[in-house]
């Protein structure tokens, strides 16, 4: 467990540096300490690492918008589909009154026929209400476009700015010998070199899964809460952080 300690140096100047939080009775830690300045250099830098080349953002972006367009028609087919087979069962309806009306049907069959299609119109009704294709767009495009800025935001941000950003894109955080070991938390991933079309792919696909899945509605929430806090994206010509 690492802590933070505020301190004033003898000019009277405030400062902060992180170092074990010697919560173990039975161990002595003897690593030392790292000022906030550079542990901060090695969050930037890992969030720079992970944030995808402009090719590769620019692409998956336009992938999810024809992926928009496309699942778009298919969804609206789809929901003529289900309105005009609800027409016409609603009709077999009052066709099957008129028939009984006129004594053209027994009452036994009369409750059958009925029943048969209170049934299906009720599934109808059902697969109207629940929707057709499942709305991962919009939380994919915030994930991808936040993959893009995180770096800059971290930079410009807060202290809790920061902290959400490195809770959503980091795991696994080890402090050792004054270095960060950092992994980057699903689905983001570090990128090094030009990505080929099945890295690009695999990452769309990733984003996709995640937004979708169990973590996915809450890490849009929080998201969504962070992007409102920063107002607007800053300037994503920022120079690197270094932790040197």
């Amino acid at each position: 467990m690492v802590t933070a300690e505020h301190k004033t140096n003898r000019y009277g100047y405030p400062y902060t540096y992180y170092h074990c939080s010697w919560r173990r009775p039975d161990y002595r830690c003897y690593q030392p300490s790292v000022q906030e300045g550079k542990l901060e250099g090695y969050l930037g830098e890992f969030l720079y690492e992970i944030a995808p080349p402009d090719s590769l953002h620019e692409w998956t972006l336009a992938r999810l918008d024809l992926m928009t367009k496309d699942t778009a028609a298919v969804e609206k087919a789809k929901r003529h589909s289900l309105e005009q087979a609800l027409q016409a069962v609603r009709q077999q309806r009052e066709n099957l009154t008129t028939l009984r009306i006129r004594d053209l049907l027994s009452d036994e069959e009369f409750v059958r026929q009925r029943s048969v299609l209170e049934r299906e119109e009720l599934k109808l009704v059902q697969q109207q209400e629940a929707g057709i294709v499942e709305n991962w767009f919009e939380p994919a495009q915030l994930a991808l476009s936040f993959n893009k800025t995180a770096a800059a935001w971290f930079a410009a941000g807060d202290p809790k700015t920061k902290r959400t950003i490195i809770e959503m894109t980091g795991s696994n955080l080890v402090l050792k010998d004054r270095e960060l070991r950092i992994d980057a938390r699903k689905p983001f991933r570090r990128w090094s070199g030009r990505p080929t079309y099945s890295q690009m792919c695999a990452y769309l696909r990733d984003v996709r899964t995640f937004v979708s899945g169990p973590e996915g509605a809450q890490f849009t929430a929080a998201l969504r809460e962070l992007s409102s806090h920063c107002n607007s994206p800053p300037p994503q010509d920022l120079p690197p952080a270094t932790a040197s």
